[in-house]
């Protein structure tokens, strides 16, 4: 019954039985979890503190997790197409030094019609130009197993033709393995060089090795790599197909296919390349010489990178002048001495022969390639060169060594002077300690980056002195151990024969790189 004050009445605490424990008290604030006199639970108040941090930690390391991936994933796609291209630029230098030792040892380039005495044995049947390369790329065992009086595909040379060759092959170019029973070559040559039906040697290649395409990449209709007569011709154009060249890269948007032009040096050629010009670089003889510096400023602008001919190097683009011509000759007469004696003239290096107590200068071997052999013959070579015996041929002036009208062509003892000089570090290459002989296999670099030798303007040498070097690196002025023009530009040759005009103000960095032939840091186009 309701209480007069309106409140609910209290209820009546029994009394406690006789003998009974007394109630037990709840503490207050208590949260006990025992069911009630309803049967129900008492629910626990809040979260745990620690949960919740694992929480956030962990959704916020997800996020992080997530945030990265998305800037990650492109560079790691981009770093893995970079190793992919770089994978086909190894390849193809090594390659292309396999060519330039198969030229030094045969000295045609390893193709041909099966029959040519200088290739084959008359009982030989036809091989491909790779198959000619095996013993210059790493495999001479497997070359010896070939039966070369049989067809290559012939039964007994089935297991030898279905080996995969890792320098002739880039998986990237390659995705779908080897299809059929032969190893594949994702690399080919270019026809108008690499001809079935002739010979080929260096000094047909007119237009210099530098402007002229060698092997490049094919992604498509991939030849087996001991098939004869392969080659394409570049200058159908590029971008892929069973008659083309092609690849999968991209540099700076740009579709591009590397190749390995007669000098060594491997660059990208655009696909978009204008077409007359893609046929002066794929002709060896066409008469229509390209240079490298003129391809990557006009033709391949969005192949070029940080590493690319540098800032103050350009070609000559005015007309011929009497020093930069006689230049000419002399890269000329170089190549020729490196085609009898397979290395180029190596100056303090170089004893001719065996009784010979005396070493030419550079300019001395070259005389018999400039039509100085009466000058040549008459240097005693048991003597010093600065002997009185050898005064009267030393004391020969050379108009190709002379450069500049008003300047002396003989010094005070008699002795003719020369106005250029050979680069230092070309002439004194040392391999595993020694010093060696400049060849196409020591300038690592590519001829079409390294100076041969360039033009001084003081202080100048006999040109019989074998010390008469200089060091490019040193830059360009007037002093007795610098190479030096007219004060804003200097002429210098490089080893692939061309003769290019060098600023004053190129960067010391570019100069010690096109200076050094061995630096290991060849421009990547």
């Amino acid at each position: 019954m309701p209480s007069d004050s309106g409140l609910p009445p209290r209820r009546r605490r029994r009394p406690s039985q006789p003998g009974a424990p007394p109630p037990r008290r709840k503490k207050p604030g208590g949260n006990s979890s025992k069911k009630r006199s309803g049967g129900r639970k008492r629910k626990k108040s809040g979260r745990n503190p620690a949960v919740i941090i694992i929480a956030i930690v962990a959704g916020g390391g997800l996020a992080m997790l997530v945030c990265c991936g998305a800037f990650l994933f492109p560079a790691m796609t981009q770093a893995r197409k970079a190793e992919r291209r770089s994978h086909s630029r190894n390849d193809l230098k090594q390659v292309a030094l396999g060519t330039h030792n198969f030229q030094d040892v045969y000295v045609v380039l390893p193709s041909g019609p099966a029959g040519n005495e200088k290739l084959f044995r008359s009982d030989e049947a036809d091989r491909s130009w790779r198959t000619h390369l095996l013993p210059f790329v790493g495999h001479p065992d497997l070359f010896d197993r070939i039966d070369k009086t049989a067809a290559w595909d012939a039964p007994q040379n089935a297991a030898v033709f279905a080996e995969s060759i890792p320098e002739f092959v880039n998986p990237a170019l390659n995705p779908d393995g080897t299809p059929g029973p032969y190893g594949v070559s994702t690399y080919e040559a270019n026809s108008l060089v690499f001809r079935s039906d002739k010979v080929m040697s260096r000094k047909e290649i007119t237009d210099g090795a530098s402007n002229t395409l060698f092997i490049g990449e094919v992604n498509a209709a991939l030849p087996a790599w001991g098939k004869p007569g392969t080659a394409r011709n570049p200058a159908i154009g590029l971008g892929g197909g069973p008659d083309r060249f092609g690849s999968p890269w991209t540099i700076a948007g740009e579709n591009v296919v590397y190749f390995t032009l007669g000098d060594g040096s491997v660059r990208p050629i655009s696909n978009n390349i204008d077409r007359r010009v893609l046929g002066y670089l794929a002709n060896p003889s066409d008469g229509n010489e390209f240079d490298v510096a003129s391809l990557d400023a006009k033709v391949n602008p969005t192949a070029q990178t940080s590493a690319s001919i540098p800032e103050g190097l350009r070609p000559n683009g005015g007309r011929p002048i009497d020093g930069k011509e006689r230049l000419k000759e002399i890269g000329k007469a170089s190549h020729a001495h490196h085609n009898v004696h397979g290395h180029f003239p190596s100056g303090p290096t170089e004893i001719p022969d065996a009784a010979d107590t005396s070493k030419l200068s550079v300019f001395a071997s070259l005389l018999p390639h400039l039509g100085q052999q009466t000058t040549f013959n008459a240097i005693d070579r048991n003597a010093s060169w600065d002997s009185s015996q050898n005064r009267r041929a030393y004391g020969t002036r050379i108009e190709n060594f002379y450069q500049w009208p008003d300047q002396s062509a003989v010094g005070p003892k008699g002795y003719a002077l020369s106005h250029i000089a050979p680069n230092s570090r070309l002439f004194k290459i040392e391999v595993d300690g020694k010093v060696v002989s400049p060849s196409y296999q020591t300038i690592s670099d590519g001829t079409s980056n390294t100076i041969m030798m360039g033009q001084v303007n003081s202080h100048f040498r006999p040109w019989g002195d074998p010390n008469a070097s200089r060091d490019p690196a040193l830059g360009f002025g007037s002093n007795p151990d610098q190479m030096g023009g007219n004060g804003e530009f200097c002429f210098i040759l490089l080893a692939d024969g061309r003769v290019m005009k060098m600023t004053y103000n190129i960067s010391s960095q570019a100069l010690k790189h096109i200076s050094t032939p061995a630096a290991g840091d060849t421009p990547t186009y």
